[in-house]
C-alpha cells in the first residue's frame, strides 16, 4: 500500500510541473493595409517554464512558413502551428528543448498563408510593436521564422527598419 501511495504521489508531482506550462490563443487583425486589405492571424503562445506570473518576459516570436492549405488538414491553425513545431525540436539530441523553454513563445498562424508577402509582413509588424507593449522586462525580442515565415519575418524587420531611418 505504501508503494502504490508513493507511486501517486511521484505522479502528482510530475503532473503539477506539466501544469505550469500555459498555453492560449489570441485572434488578431493587422492595422497595416497592403493593396486595400489586413490580415488576420491567430495567435498562439507558451510560456516559458520558469515564468510562473504567465507575462510575456522573454519572447520568441514565430513566423509559420507557407501554409499551402492543400493538406487537407481542417483546423483554424492550418498545416503547421504551435504543438506541431515544439514537436520537431522536442526529440532532437541538442539541447534545443531545454533552451526553447526558457522563452515565452508566440507562434504566429496566418488566417491567409498564402496572402501576399508584403501583407503578412505588415501583420508581423503589428505583432512585435503588440508583444513590445504588453512584455515586461528589457529582455530582446528573438523573432524565428520558419521557411517562408523566414522571408516574411526578413521583410518585417527590415520594413520597421527602414521606417526608423526615415523618421
Amino acid at each position: 500500500m505504501k508503494k502504490i501511495i508513493l507511486f501517486v504521489m511521484i505522479l502528482l508531482s510530475f503532473q503539477s510541473k506539466s501544469q505550469t506550462i500555459y498555453s492560449d490563443t489570441i485572434p488578431f487583425t493587422g492595422t497595416q493595409e497592403y493593396l486595400g486589405k489586413k490580415n488576420k492571424a491567430i495567435l498562439e503562445y507558451r510560456f516559458a517554464t520558469d515564468n510562473p506570473s504567465f507575462k510575456i518576459k522573454k519572447p520568441l516570436i514565430i513566423v509559420e512558413g507557407f501554409d499551402s492549405g492543400l493538406l487537407g488538414i481542417e483546423n483554424e491553425f492550418g498545416e503547421v502551428y504551435l504543438a506541431k513545431f515544439i514537436e520537431s525540436y522536442q526529440f532532437s539530441s541538442n539541447d534545443l528543448n531545454g533552451e526553447m523553454s526558457t522563452y515565452d513563445i508566440i507562434y504566429i498562424n496566418f488566417k491567409e498563408g498564402r496572402d501576399y508577402m508584403q501583407r503578412n509582413a505588415y501583420l508581423v509588424e503589428d505583432i512585435i510593436k503588440w508583444v513590445n507593449t504588453v512584455k515586461e522586462g528589457t529582455a530582446p525580442n528573438v523573432v524565428l521564422g520558419q521557411s517562408m515565415g523566414g522571408l516574411i519575418a526578413r521583410y518585417a524587420l527590415a520594413d520597421m527598419e527602414n521606417y526608423k531611418l526615415q523618421s
